[in-house]
């Protein structure tokens, strides 16, 4: 059996575009695969707004309808990859009133909300800054959702 659960399309930013639910879905299907998630971008932070999340209403009905769409030739898992979900209490309302048969949650971005990418790792004290990332995962573990 072929998997993978975790994808994006170009309802993330990180995915190229353009890159349909469909057609993620049929190149799944020419490659052989037998389930996948799709599990596009949702980001909290704590102190500014998701400015860089797209329209993740859109992007779940598409991937249901992949799902309708494509059933007996893959199935299709509606997912979502919720970032930094113990940031803000908006993460476990937007879980609750969602139907999702998946939640990935990660960790882009520290507590002073700058995406991991983005820091100056040449002068970073790089122990430190692990210590931190762990410490934050173990938080977003202990929130659970």
């Amino acid at each position: 059996m072929r998997v993978d659960l975790h994808m994006h399309t170009e309802y993330s930013v990180d995915a190229a575009s353009p890159q349909s639910v469909a057609d993620k879905v049929r190149a799944c299907v020419d490659a052989g695969l037998d389930i996948i998630g799709i599990t596009d971008h949702l980001d909290f932070f704590r102190t500014r707004g998701p400015s860089e999340n797209r329209d993740v209403e859109a992007c779940l009905r598409d991937i249901r309808a992949a799902k309708q769409a494509f059933a007996g030739e893959i199935e299709v898992l509606v997912g979502i990859e919720i970032g930094e979900p113990h940031a803000d209490p908006a993460a476990d309302a937007f879980i609750r009133g969602h139907e999702l048969d998946m939640v990935i949650g990660s960790l882009h971005a520290m507590p002073n909300d700058l995406d991991i990418y983005f820091h100056d790792y040449a002068n970073l004290d790089c122990d430190a800054f692990l210590h931190e990332y762990f410490d934050q995962v173990l938080e977003m573990e202990a929130h659970g959702g």
